[in-house]
């Protein structure tokens, strides 16, 4: 047999037994090419990954021009990656519909489930009609036909203030 290892155990062995090869070859001990492919398999996600966290820190330094975000809304940003291009997508509509002087922020609530949701808040000075008929605008125009990209954790709703 020419192969550097055998698979196959001796008989009463419960490991597989090593051949010596052939004097005019060189011994190679055998490589586990397994290992090296999940090495380069790591390092190609690795990069992926850092590049992936970098655009999202990008993003969310967009975001950060828009809206108030607090660290907790920055940690779910991380998270849900999804979540910060459709906020940026969101930012046009919202001025449209609410005004181009009013306060944005993101806040992250838990329920009882400890499910978190994320929650683009208008901060609304004016009359409570207003903001009402503004959110309806905004739903209607935009986040109705949206929504479903949010997965369910991502609510646009308003704060009196």
């Amino acid at each position: 047999m020419n192969a550097a290892y055998c698979e196959e155990a001796q008989p009463g062995t419960l490991s597989p037994r090593l051949e010596r090869p052939p004097i005019h070859e060189p011994y190679r001990a055998p490589q586990d090419f397994a290992s090296h492919d999940a090495l380069a398999y790591l390092q190609n996600g690795l990069q992926q990954n850092l590049r992936s966290m970098f655009e999202a820190t990008e993003t969310i330094d967009r975001l950060k021009q828009l809206f108030v975000i607090g660290q907790s809304a920055q940690h779910f940003l991380f998270e849900r990656r999804a979540l910060p291009i459709l906020l940026l997508e969101s930012a046009p509509h919202l001025r449209h519909a609410f005004g181009e002087d009013v306060t944005f922020q993101l806040k992250v609530s838990f329920d009882e489930a400890g499910t978190r949701t994320l929650y683009a808040v208008v901060l609304w000075s004016g009359r409570l009609a207003d903001v009402r008929a503004a959110q309806e605008r905004f739903d209607r125009d935009w986040w109705i036909a949206t929504v479903q990209r949010s997965a369910g954790y991502l609510t646009f709703t308003y704060e009196l203030v």
